[in-house]
């Protein structure tokens, strides 16, 4: 897999450098069990969390 950054929410791709992809569930696979983590460390719903999209942003090579 290429290297990414995971965003969550509302994120508008500003400029042609970097390209904003929808995760699949192989991506979940990968950011699951650290916001699970971060839910509970910080005691915040999971489904809260993943109540709004995440996406993949890529650099553009």
């Amino acid at each position: 897999m290429n290297e990414c950054i995971y965003l969550r929410g509302g994120i508008k791709n500003l400029n042609n450098k970097f390209n904003l992809v929808e995760t699949n569930d192989t991506d979940e696979d990968v950011y699951l069990p650290l916001i699970s983590e971060f839910s509970r460390l910080f005691k915040v719903s999971l489904s809260e969390i993943k109540s709004k999209q995440f996406y993949r942003l890529i650099r553009v090579t």
